[in-house]
């Protein structure tokens, strides 16, 4: 679960860095949500994606940092989503290389 969700900041640091030149280095990783937030200058895909990623980094955090289990459905749950944001990202980083 854990890897999952650091996919997914990854992912989320690739495409700032990609359209903005910036990767957030703040130790509390929802600054990379708001990065991305910022990247996307409004877009209501980059605020959707933003809003995930910040969903992942509250059950990392429980996980993390609580000592908290996670159950197997929280796992895959937690993958699935990170699989999104790492797709998302692909996809973004591409388009932004065509224009």
């Amino acid at each position: 679960m854990l890897c999952a969700i650091h996919a997914a900041i990854s992912a989320a640091d690739a495409v700032t860095i990609g359209l903005s030149q910036l990767r957030s280095t703040d130790p509390n990783h929802a600054a990379a949500a708001e990065l991305l937030r910022s990247a996307g200058r409004g877009a209501e895909e980059f605020e959707a994606r933003a809003k995930q990623l910040s969903a992942l980094i509250q059950k990392k955090n429980l996980v993390e940092y609580e000592g908290r289990g996670a159950r197997v459905s929280d796992a895959e749950d937690a993958c699935k989503r990170a699989r999104r944001i790492v797709e998302w990202s692909a996809t973004t980083l591409k388009d932004s290389a065509t224009r």
